[in-house]
């Protein structure tokens, strides 16, 4: 039962990381380039959440805008590892915890 505990809590670490992220990469994106995040971004400057706030950085469109700043670049790295350390972490997990109860 302690292992549940530990992967659930990597796997609750990474999506609040990817999220923490994610949220300071687009509001540094937004006060840099108001008239692009206008354009390009649905929803930039209203409240509610939207999947197009982070994915729109995950795409090539964005990638030589951002290659241009080192610190929004920094964050875009940062953001794509996680996000890909979040879509793999939970099927791990739950294959290595299902080996073990079988086992």
């Amino acid at each position: 039962m302690n292992e549940v505990y530990q992967f659930l809590a990597l796997v609750l670490g990474v999506w609040f990381a990817c999220f923490i992220q994610s949220h300071r990469l687009f509001y540094k994106f937004r006060a840099k380039y108001p008239e692009i995040a206008q354009r390009d971004i649905p929803r930039a400057f209203e409240t509610c959440e939207h999947p197009e706030k982070l994915l729109y950085f995950l795409r090539r469109d964005s990638r030589e805008l951002l290659r241009n700043d080192p610190e929004l670049w920094s964050l875009r790295q940062q953001v794509k590892f996680l996000a890909i350390l979040s879509i793999i972490i939970p099927p791990v997990a739950i294959a290595y915890l299902l080996r073990s109860v079988i086992s």
